[in-house]
């Protein structure tokens, strides 16, 4: 093989596992851009039972593969709305998910890749509906799969000889060579952090005729199981306690399996060997899918074990996350479920308050694992609001009194108003960051002193709308006062601040660049303290009360409002166009 021969190879192997792992990354987007919040809402709710929790956990696994699934599943832990226990048989059942999808790759639908090209575009790109769109992405990724195949195969054919005892290294019929080539897996699992990359590497070589039979191709599939682990252990990093018991999970799940796989290697080839057809595509796709379904359906026995096991594993000195108080058994009991929804909204803001916190040692020398604590927070915050929206909008079908449903729209915006502080963390920490590059950006101590006063000053703000929210609280708007006043206190600081900057700019004692984050640091804080205080505000409303007893009363009667008669598509348009109240709606 020459030098120019060799540079094409790599350029086609490369690009082929381009393709692969685009079309995977294609078919994750189209899927969370169609279930939205409900995909997370449909996990909280199937993981209340371990074999619909494992269920939805293959549904995931097939559509994104396991790594992505795992490390949704993790971010939910971390925001508290799953336990570690509850997380188990999802992750169980995405490892069987990434299985499946292999199993589809390896029937080989190549010769339908430009088909599914052709019709992913035509949807994709020249449909008006965003449904059709979704669905068009996903054919696109599903077809860059099998192009991608077509390619490695095809450029690895004509080099078969040069290459096969290259790959062909270890050997795979002594337990060394098969541990080493697990380990040379694994590696290039964690690499390209995708564990479907491997297997489908795997394939392309059967293709080729570098693999022959099913003891070369197996141990690969051992090493992609392990590798694969690495994104989730990545996401998890900095996280909170459950939220790293939940990625060890997966990796333990994994390194059990992948010990068995090699305990019990000749059984389990014989065996895959015996009940498939002679093809080692097929072969090796149905020994990932026997390992993963077995040892996930045991698992699922007992999968209290398997988190037990973890929690064993990984114990560091930091308390887990507190829990989501949204629990759908209290939605039969209005007063109980709008209580958990207030201590939810008050669990929020002290996730806020604590990543404010990072946020402000960020001013000087912006840690990096701070940031990503920060932005894992967001994320978390993101998580609890679409949650906590579900919760009421499902609230909302039961019969509520008055003042019940009045204070359910409240909470409604209030955690808008949340999820709004979170973002402006989130901005605070991105220019934290991007400041760090340009000492022109950099501010002198008395600069400093005014941000860490106000940063300080709000973090107040914030906890005082935390302790407002307090459990037992039947009468908020005294506490809520103390949050108003705080954050009028904010307000006369923030001018004295923009009026001192803005002479500094003017006798060229600062930077213009400098002024720009300045006043975007004022700007942010100025936005958390507003959410904060619009919370405030609702809970100086008249309706926004526990009636402490009211708890424990369930209500079994549904909603009584009737539906509204729809307005004529016709008719509305024309009130738009020339300012004239509707028929039979008033003005």
């Amino acid at each position: 093989m020459t030098v120019s021969d060799a540079l094409r190879l790599a350029g086609h192997v490369v690009a082929g596992l381009g393709l692969f792992i685009f079309g995977i990354q294609l078919m994750a987007e189209s899927l969370r851009a169609t279930a939205g919040g409900g995909l997370r809402r449909g996990l909280e709710r199937a993981t209340r039972w371990h074999g619909l929790g494992m269920g939805f956990g293959t549904a995931l696994g097939f559509l994104a593969h396991s790594s992505g699934a795992t490390v949704m599943l993790v971010g939910l832990v971390d925001a508290g709305l799953l336990t570690v226990i509850r997380a188990v048989p999802p992750v169980l059942g995405a490892n069987l998910g990434t299985a499946l999808a292999m199993q589809v790759v390896a029937f080989r639908l190549g010769d339908y890749a430009y088909v599914m090209l052709a019709v992913g575009f035509v949807l994709g790109l020249l449909t008006p509906w965003p449904w059709t769109r979704r669905v068009g992405r996903s054919l696109l990724g599903f077809g860059l799969l099998f192009l991608g195949l077509a390619m490695m195969s095809d450029a690895i054919r004509p080099h078969r000889e040069t290459l096969g005892p290259m790959l062909l290294a270890f050997d795979a019929d002594t337990l060394g060579g098969r541990i080493a080539t697990v380990a040379a897996a694994a590696l290039f699992t964690t690499v390209v952090q995708s564990s479907g990359a491997t297997i489908f590497m795997a394939f392309a070589l059967i293709e080729a005729g570098v693999y022959t039979r099913l003891g070369q191709t197996a141990p690969l599939v051992l090493g992609a199981q392990v590798g694969t682990c690495a994104t989730a252990l990545l996401a998890s990093a900095g996280a909170g306690t459950d939220a790293r018991r939940t990625a060890v999970t997966h990796l333990l799940f994994n390194l059990l399996n992948a010990l068995a796989g090699l305990i019990l290697f000749p059984l389990l080839v014989r065996l895959i060997e015996a009940v498939s057809p002679p093809d080692v595509v097929r072969q090796t796709a149905n020994f990932h899918t026997f390992l993963m379904a077995t040892a996930g359906l045991l698992w699922l026995i007992r999968p209290q074990a398997l988190a037990a096991l973890a929690c064993r594993v990984w114990q560091p000195g930091v308390e887990p996350a507190e829990p989501s108080r949204l629990e759908d058994g209290l939605l039969d009991y209005p007063e109980e479920a709008l209580a958990a929804a207030v201590a939810e909204l008050r669990r929020t803001l002290g996730l806020c308050a604590s990543s404010l916190d990072l946020a402000a040692r960020g001013l000087v020398s912006p840690d990096r694992a701070d940031t990503r604590a920060i932005l894992r927070t967001e994320d978390a915050v993101d998580a609890i609001k679409v949650a906590a929206h579900g919760y009421l909008m499902r609230l909302t079908d039961r019969y509520l009194s008055r003042r019940q449903a009045i204070l359910c729209q409240y909470l409604y915006l209030c955690f808008n108003d949340a999820e709004r502080i979170g973002d402006h963390i989130e901005t605070i920490a991105k220019a934290n960051r991007r400041r760090r590059r340009d000492r022109r950006t950099w501010f002198d101590t008395p600069t400093l002193n005014r941000l860490a006063r106000m940063f300080i000053t709000t973090r107040r703000i914030l906890e005082a709308g935390a302790d407002s929210l307090r459990p037992g609280t039947t009468e908020f708007k005294e506490r809520a006062q103390s949050v108003l006043e705080a954050s009028h206190r904010l307000d006369d600081l923030r001018q004295k601040a923009r009026a001192e900057f803005m002479e500094g700019l003017a006798e060229h004692r600062f930077d213009p660049l400098a002024g720009v984050y300045f006043f975007s640091y004022l700007g942010s804080l100025a936005g958390i303290s507003r959410h904060t205080a619009s919370i405030a505000f609702a809970e100086q409303q008249s309706h926004f009360w526990i009636k402490r007893e009211k708890l424990g009363r369930r209500v079994r009667r549904p909603s009584l409002a009737e539906p509204v008669a729809p307005i004529q598509r016709g008719e509305y348009l024309q009130f738009l166009a020339e300012g004239e109240p509707v028929p039979g709606n008033g003005d």
